[in-house]
């Protein structure tokens, strides 16, 4: 917000390097130990949720009555929960390729494996990661690590979450805003048009900006 209050915005700046400001400056301090969040209260995830679509519509130039779903997309950005996500599945990944031979790597493993046979533990790192994992199809992964101790390698495991998560929850975003008719979706001309705007959206926002600067 003190960045904005300082006139850094989309007159004086592109929507591109704005959002590289924004993704590798602004996004990890107010996400700082989000892999570990596990009893974030409802008020507060609402606060930042706001935060991040504020800074989102601001970047573009965009009302603050612009569909959230279509300030998302056309910057090629994600909800803030889908990024938290992401974080916590990048630390599972970490924690899973660490050697035998460390003692967390023993207690990470002894409280993956109890979890897996119905411990009762409700709150915590390891039932975030289940619950994640089966929101984006992932349970498999964490299956077969805990039967054989197998894992994707780094590069791997990131295009995992980027095609699973990232992805996905960027082509919803894109159904979000298509039209609807009777509660059901239009045809896959309609879907592919809204994609076509968006991506001229894009394009045309990207120009104008430019010719401010």
């Amino acid at each position: 917000m003190s960045i904005v209050s300082k006139g850094i915005g989309p007159v004086a700046f592109n929507a591109n390097t704005l959002m590289t400001i924004y993704n590798s400056a602004v996004l990890p301090k107010a996400l700082y130990g989000s892999e570990l969040w596990c009893n974030v209260s409802a008020k507060d995830l609402s606060k930042l949720k706001k935060a991040h679509i504020f800074c989102i519509k601001h970047i573009q130039g965009l009302r603050v009555s612009t569909s959230t779903d279509f300030s998302l997309v056309t910057v090629n950005s994600v909800p803030l929960e889908t990024t938290v996500d992401c974080n916590k599945l990048k630390l599972f990944g970490q924690l899973c390729r660490l050697c035998l031979r460390l003692l967390v790597k023993d207690i990470f493993l002894n409280i993956l494996i109890r979890f897996n046979n119905f411990d009762q533990q409700s709150v915590g790192f390891i039932p975030d990661i289940c619950r994640i994992a089966q929101k984006y199809d992932l349970t498999d992964y964490i299956l077969t690590y805990i039967e054989s101790v197998d894992f994707p390698s780094k590069f791997q495991w990131k295009n995992v979450i980027n095609e699973n998560v990232i992805i996905r929850t960027q082509i919803i975003c894109l159904r979000g805003f298509n039209p609807v008719t009777n509660g059901t979706l239009q045809s896959t001309l309609v879907s592919e048009t809204v994609i076509l705007l968006c991506v001229i959206w894009r394009e045309i926002n990207q120009i104008f900006l430019k010719s401010l600067s």
